[in-house]
Parts: structure tokens; C-alpha cells; sequence
């Protein structure tokens, strides 16, 4: 990230936010190697995941979190493509790549979508949305979804995410 003077930007912007947090990334099975390969798997199915919801990773806004990521969306992303095009799209491309993966490099995530007000200063993008958005990736809810071993995806939304674009 660019940490110069001109990258601050003190403005609050809405936009929507989505994250995903690869389950089992710490575990014993994995090595550190293991986990390099996972990151790295995990960014490639995201591109794909994202071309093929016809959205791009052109003007998001992207910043790595080790066992995941968050993604802030420019706003001229409809919202109801947090909860179809991008999940359905990502699941696609979990299951296309675990298929031909051992079960160490194999990759399960939560995926958390909300939106809201956010700032963003030279360190990355701040604001209850984004703390609201990895809250909802450590739900009971969430966790619970990933018992079954044959869910490579489980979809949390925010309430607020839940009343304006899926309950419409």
C-alpha cells in the first residue's frame, strides 16, 4: 500500500464490505508451507471468483489479513451481488480448486458481507463496519455452518445486509 502523504484520505465514504477468513488455517495438518500455498490459492480464486461475477478486483480496495482478507467495494457495485454473483461464483471456484487439491492445501472459507460508513488513512480502511464484518466471520453461526465437511463456503450477512438486499 502506498504510504504516502496523497494516500490519506480523511473522507467517510459508504460503501460495501465483504471478508473471508479460511477455515482451519492454523491447524496442526498444515505446514507453513501449506499455508503459503492456501494465501496464495485463496487470492487466485478469489480473481476468478470475482471475473466470473463480472465485478473485478479494479477499484476495490483489498488488504490481506493473513488467514483471509477484506474487500471494499467501489460503489458502483450493486449490493445484492455480495449475497449472488460473488458467492455463488467463489463456491465454483472453492470447488473446482479443492478437487484437485490434497487435503492439506484444500481451502473452506467464511465469507461475511456488510456496508457501511468507513475512513481509510494510510494503514488501511477503519470504521465499526469493517470491525462489524470480522465479527460476523468468528459467529457461532459461521462456525457452526463449517462443521460439515463438505461446505467449502458458508455466507454470513449483517442484519443490515439481510433487511435491505436479500429480504427484498
Amino acid at each position: 500500500m502506498d504510504s504516502s502523504p496523497q494516500a490519506f484520505s480523511p473522507s467517510v465514504v459508504y460503501r460495501s464490505i465483504l471478508a473471508v477468513d479460511i477455515e482451519g488455517f492454523s491447524s496442526s495438518h498444515r505446514t507453513d508451507r501449506d499455508r503459503i500455498a492456501v494465501r496464495e490459492a485463496m487470492h487466485r480464486i478469489l480473481d476468478r471468483a470475482l471475473a466470473g461475477s463480472a465485478i473485478g478486483r479494479e477499484g476495490a480496495h483489498i488488504e490481506d489479513r493473513g488467514d483471509g482478507l477484506v474487500m471494499v467495494l467501489p460503489p458502483a457495485v450493486p449490493q445484492h451481488l455480495l449475497v449472488t454473483a460473488i458467492p455463488n461464483s467463489l463456491a465454483r471456484a472453492l470447488r473446482e480448486h479443492n478437487q484437485a487439491q490434497p487435503p492439506e492445501t484444500r481451502i473452506r472459507l467464511r465469507m461475511a458481507v456488510h456496508a457501511g460508513y468507513i475512513g481509510q488513512d494510510e494503514y488501511g480502511v477503519v470504521g465499526l463496519p469493517v470491525d462489524e464484518v470480522f465479527r460476523l466471520l468468528d459467529d457461532k453461526a459461521a462456525r457452526n455452518a463449517m462443521a460439515d465437511p463438505s461446505i467449502d463456503l458458508a455466507l454470513v450477512a449483517s442484519q443490515w445486509v439481510y433487511e435491505d438486499v436479500i429480504h427484498e
